[in-house]
């Protein structure tokens, strides 16, 4: 229950914030049209040219600019991201077939509501996607890999992923940052990401209660990462502290402290969200002057 909780409070709130910028420009713009009309509705009271202020028509103008400008980019990114998963998904299908399902853990996931699927592919990985059918995807080379513990490890971190809602509140990240870029929230989106790595960990634990087959999991999948043609680790040693810090949290015994997830959104949403409020409520009180 926690994490659905949890999930829908991260897509709320991401969502909120990207409906932010309409909120308060559309408030602003409402206020100014409003003091608009009412010059425009005093001006033949008194005699003489109209006097309706030029620098609130301009300002006005400029208002609805920015709220035209960025309600058509949120539109076209969202439109554009959407149109560039699909593709990929579509590519995707045809090199995926049923996960056998001698390898599927029993009472994990009903057979219903999560799609189990092997991919072509020599690397070993294993990922989650879609949204009305989320799908665990294992590479083909990874159940040679692993052993079967291993890889029902692997499989529970991913179930935890759907359980979270993890893809769709990547999505929303992604479009998030491309849409306000500079405000950072890729930080936050970092952030997000290794607390949900290490919460995936815990749950695969958790369910198997021991870290030893998800730890071996890991290992094994970092040496063959390692062995591969174009190995990342070597190149990127941030990508592989970063499965050190999980294979040491899970050694540790205690899973490592991954706080809770929404703990780290309040300070997210507290300050957009107050800013706002008082905004709004200034533009109402100043249209009912």
């Amino acid at each position: 229950m926690t994490k659905t909780v949890s999930s829908w409070i991260w897509l709320g709130g991401l969502a909120s914030v990207l409906a932010l910028p309409v909120l308060l420009l559309g408030a602003l713009d409402a206020t100014l049209a409003h003091h608009l009309a009412w010059a425009l509705m005093k001006s033949p009271m008194h005699p003489g040219p109209m006097t309706v202020p030029l620098w609130l028509v301009v300002l006005g103008l400029f208002v609805s600019a920015l709220l035209g400008g960025y309600l058509y980019r949120l539109i076209a990114i969202s439109t554009r991201h959407i149109r560039e998963q699909s593709t990929i998904a579509a590519k995707l299908e045809s090199r995926l077939s049923p996960l056998p399902e001698e390898l599927i853990p029993p009472n994990l996931a009903p057979s219903n509501q999560v799609r189990f699927v092997s991919l072509t592919e020599s690397t070993p990985h294993a990922f989650t996607y879609g949204f009305r059918t989320p799908t665990i995807v294992i590479a083909h080379s990874m159940q040679h890999l692993l052993d079967r513990q291993a890889l029902a490890a692997i499989i529970a971190h991913e179930y935890s992923h759907v359980r979270s809602q993890d893809y769709a509140i990547q999505q929303l990240f992604i479009i998030l940052i491309h849409t306000l870029p500079g405000f950072g929230f890729g930080t936050l989106y970092r952030q997000y990401l290794t607390i949900r790595e290490i919460q995936a960990d815990q749950f695969a634990t958790s369910w198997q209660h021991t870290p030893d087959h998800l730890i071996h999991a890991m290992v094994a999948t970092v040496r063959a990462l390692k062995n591969q043609p174009a190995a990342p680790f070597p190149s990127e040693p941030a990508w592989n502290s970063g499965w050190q810090a999980r294979i040491d949290a899970l050694a540790s015994s205690d899973g490592g402290n991954s706080h809770h997830p929404v703990g780290i959104l309040w300070p997210f949403l507290t300050f957009p969200a107050i800013s706002s409020s008082l905004f709004v409520a200034a533009c109402i009180a100043v249209a009912c002057h």
